[in-house]
């Protein structure tokens, strides 16, 4: 079902659904029309079950030479565009997912959860506060090249996980959401930016 409910937000963020036939479809899956509440249905196992996920499909299986993620390779690529970031972020993976290599967790259940994307959200907050905003527009060209990325996974954290996550960490502060990151965003990004505001202002 949580993969049906991130195509059906994926379809509304690209245009192919409207928002009465978003609603439409989350009433039949869930019996839940409000998408925020069909939203909080789809949050993904906790972080200790995909741990437990990852060891039973791995009984039994011989090893194989480590492959690099697609999903972490760019989002490494991402907490490399701010000073201090990649740091950050891999100080949060080491405390969230112990024991397994995040390539080794990418590839076995599909990766991160919107939740870890939090992370890159508190750093823009955090820029935009102390008005260190330089690295904002290199971290933004980073998002719009993995919503055009080719690997849906990538597309999905970006634009559900973290532009979403971000404009409601906005919600929340003293800045105006719809405007505060306008000097950063690609035509892409400004794109799902204005999509997920007018879809939740019911526009």
């Amino acid at each position: 079902m949580d993969q049906r409910i991130d195509e059906l937000f994926d379809g509304f963020i690209q245009g192919r659904l409207s928002r009465s036939e978003l609603e439409k479809e989350l009433q039949q899956l869930t019996g839940k029309p409000d998408p925020r509440n069909a939203f909080a249905a789809s949050v993904e196992a906790s972080n200790e079950e995909l741990l437990r996920m990852v060891a039973e499909r791995s009984k039994g299986l011989p090893e194989l030479p480590a492959q690099p993620s697609t999903v972490h390779a760019h989002f490494t690529a991402l907490a490399a565009t701010i000073p201090g970031l990649s740091a950050r972020w891999e100080a949060h993976l080491q405390a969230h997912f112990p024991g397994l290599s995040v390539e080794q967790l990418s590839d076995a259940v599909g990766g991160f959860s919107y939740r870890d994307m939090a992370v890159f959200g508190n750093q823009v907050l955090e820029l935009l506060t102390t008005g260190e905003t330089t690295a904002l527009g290199a971290f933004f060209r980073q998002v719009d090249a993995m919503l055009d990325s080719d690997d849906h996974r990538t597309n999905e954290l970006t634009a559900m996980g973290l532009l979403e996550g971000l404009q409601n960490q906005l919600i929340e502060s003293s800045f105006d959401h719809h405007t505060a990151l306008d000097a950063w965003l690609p035509p892409a990004t400004k794109h799902y930016w204005d999509k997920l505001n007018d879809f939740w202002e019911g526009k």
